[in-house]
């Protein structure tokens, strides 16, 4: 038997804060019909999360949020590939942003098995800079 995803999330919530004390995290649930989701935004840094002022079709992109892929983010990071949905990070916020996708599948399984369309986590993620209506900011 799990823990409630609102005790999970209180401790990913701490993990974060003592792994990267220099930072400001949100973290975040949903609970909705046959699921629940853990939601975790990084919302301040001393450092500047974006390689790039350009996405990877080449638009200027909004510095303030991105969506990541936590699936990129098991990948080393390498300059060229750098990419996390469509997202140019620096080294600098892929290592931390890593971490922070592995503390919060800490206590996530997944069952699943696409092929026959079978679906069983523990809780779905997400993984964010900044919020769509709260842009992540770079502390001095």
């Amino acid at each position: 038997m799990s823990r409630d995803i609102k005790s999970i999330a209180a401790t990913v919530r701490e993990t974060l804060k003592k792994e990267f004390p220099a930072c400001s995290w949100s973290v975040t649930i949903e609970r909705f019909s046959m699921g629940q989701a853990m939601n975790v935004y990084l919302m301040k840094a001393p450092f500047d999360p974006f390689a790039s002022d350009q996405d990877i079709n080449g638009n200027v992109r909004d510095r303030g949020y991105a969506q990541l892929n936590e699936y990129q983010l098991r990948d080393e990071y390498a300059r060229e590939r750098a990419i996390s949905n469509g997202n140019f990070l620096t080294i600098e916020a892929w290592d931390t942003m890593k971490r922070a996708a592995e503390i919060m599948n800490g206590e996530n399984w997944d069952n699943s098995n696409s092929q026959i369309d079978y679906f069983d986590v523990n809780y779905y993620t997400h993984i964010q800079i900044g919020k769509w209506n709260k842009p992540f900011e770079v502390t001095a």
